[in-house]
């Protein structure tokens, strides 16, 4: 149960710190562009949202709690439900 509460928040925070890092300036070979970094959030987002369903799988399949096993399905689905990409920023920067 911890974990799978564990992975619906880190999936929004994580996300959220790769988009909002800095591009660093000091190295021109990093490949690190605000566009990879929108990519690479949205990514982790949908995938720790589908974790979120996959933990409720396995205490399904373990014989969890009825309750937690459907409050951990419609989190997870509610997660998925609320992602949206929004804006794309320029790949070229």
């Amino acid at each position: 149960m911890v974990a799978a509460v564990w992975t619906a928040i880190s999936g929004f925070t994580i996300q959220r710190r790769i988009v909002n890092r800095p591009a660093r300036s000091r190295r021109p070979s990093s490949k690190s562009t605000p566009f990879t970094r929108w990519r690479a959030g949205h990514i982790v987002r949908l995938w720790t949202a589908m974790t979120v369903g996959l933990w409720a799988l396995l205490l399904s399949v373990f014989a969890g709690p009825p309750l937690a096993v459907n409050a951990l399905f419609a989190l997870g689905l509610l997660l998925l439900l609320v992602w949206t990409p929004g804006d794309v920023p320029d790949p070229g920067l």
